[in-house]
């Protein structure tokens, strides 16, 4: 049993780090939360056992992955100025789930000030126009595919774009909110699953063409979606770079909000982003909602100009 999880251990911690020399290496990216627990397990098993070369394997293995994880628990710069505080809500409501009323009382028990909804076709967005009483200003793309997209705002839209982003061509939102006579960026996406070499393309593409897209947006803003990748991935890296941006999960923890298995089996592939001008003051995952995506809850200050 050591030695079959010091291999998982080995595997999934060194091919990860050649991510960007093949598609199937950046999966394994997904997994630093199962590759430390494999180092941990290993690593116990293998001290009983005395196995003092493999101990230290182990030992170092079980380092890399909490390098990785532990930055996701440390709270992050001090507390903006004063302003006003929203409360945002992101969810892949996965297109083929019919449980649209476990939805729909999430959205009206939580009370966010906006929300994303992914994955969304025309039967969900019928379901959804029953929150158009508390939600009047939306911008909705069903599709019959998995990339409908939908934004739903208590507060006035000032305007809003849809991009069209990558050769997949698929719908990005772009909204000005005003929020107590501050103006708000939010930007939605969701690329493709990096299930193979072209998917895993067309998704690094998207995110590429996001990054550079909110780079030229006004502050404060933020960006949600499900990202169909991790923190871990040198491409969520290269997004941060390019848009200027700050993980909103830092000083929350891992979170992991997929698929629908317990907490070990799960990777945060759900993002929230903030501009630095913005303060999150807390980040949590929802109840189910009938998907194999948990949502995800943010709220958070944003500075006075």
């Amino acid at each position: 049993m050591a030695v079959l999880l010091i291999a998982a251990a080995t595997g999934l911690t060194l091919c990860s780090l050649a991510a960007r020399w093949h598609w199937a290496s950046d999966l394994l990216t997904h997994f630093v939360v199962q590759g430390a627990a494999c180092s941990a397990g290993s690593l116990a098993l293998l001290s009983l056992c005395r196995r003092r070369g493999l101990v230290c394997l182990a030992s170092v293995l079980l380092l890399i992955n909490l390098s990785r994880i532990v930055p996701l628990y440390l709270a992050e710069k001090p507390e903006a100025e004063a302003g006003p505080t929203v409360r945002a809500l992101a969810a892949n409501l996965r297109r083929d789930n019919r449980e649209q009323q476990r939805f729909i009382d999430l959205v009206r028990i939580g009370r966010p000030d906006f929300f994303v909804a992914m994955e969304t076709d025309e039967v969900w967005l019928r379901s959804l126009q029953k929150l158009s009483d508390s939600y009047p200003y939306s911008i909705v793309q069903p599709r019959e595919d998995n990339f409908g997209i939908a934004f739903f705002s208590r507060w006035p839209i000032k305007g809003h774009r849809v991009h069209g982003l990558s050769q997949a061509r698929l719908p990005t939102l772009v909204a000005s909110l005003d929020v107590r006579g501050q103006e708000l960026t939010v930007l939605a996406t969701h690329p493709r699953p990096p299930i193979g070499r072209v998917r895993s393309e067309l998704r690094n593409q998207q995110l590429a063409e996001v990054g550079t897209l909110a780079a030229n947006l006004p502050n404060p803003k933020v960006i949600l979606g499900d990202l169909n990748i991790t923190s871990w991935s040198p491409y969520f890296s290269d997004l941060l770079r390019r848009s200027g941006m700050r993980d909103g999960r830092r000083g929350s923890g891992v979170q992991p909000s997929w698929p629908a298995l317990p907490w070990l089996f799960r990777i945060p592939i759900d993002h929230t982003l903030v501009s630095a001008d913005i303060h999150v003051m807390h980040r949590e995952l929802g109840p189910a909602i009938g998907s194999d995506h948990r949502p995800v809850v943010i709220e958070f200050r944003v500075r006075n100009p």
